[in-house]
């Protein structure tokens, strides 16, 4: 079996720190939220752009439990992140 690349390392946080780190991004930040019923996990990919390129890259995977955040806290970060993707002046 032979892999290439590199394996993004999932990091498994508490419902409050995963609203921390997704509403407190910086410029050059940006994260894919998504939910899997099936496992049970939200998850927030985290990108990153670095200064002297125009490409985001993963750089980190977090996940909380559906236990940690309420279907409603969880569609409430995504709807604060795509208000604030309108309104960056920042490639996203």
């Amino acid at each position: 079996m032979c892999f290439t690349g590199c394996i993004t390392p999932t990091a498994d946080i508490n419902g409050a720190e995963f609203v921390q780190k997704v509403e407190g991004r910086k410029p050059g930040e940006k994260f894919l939220l998504r939910r899997d019923n099936q496992d049970g996990y939200y998850y927030a990919d985290w990108f990153v752009m670095p200064p002297t390129q125009s490409v985001f890259k993963l750089k980190q995977t977090f996940r909380t439990s559906t236990n940690e955040l309420t279907v409603e806290q969880f569609e409430a970060v995504k709807m604060k992140l795509a208000d604030q993707d309108a309104k960056w002046p920042y490639p996203h």
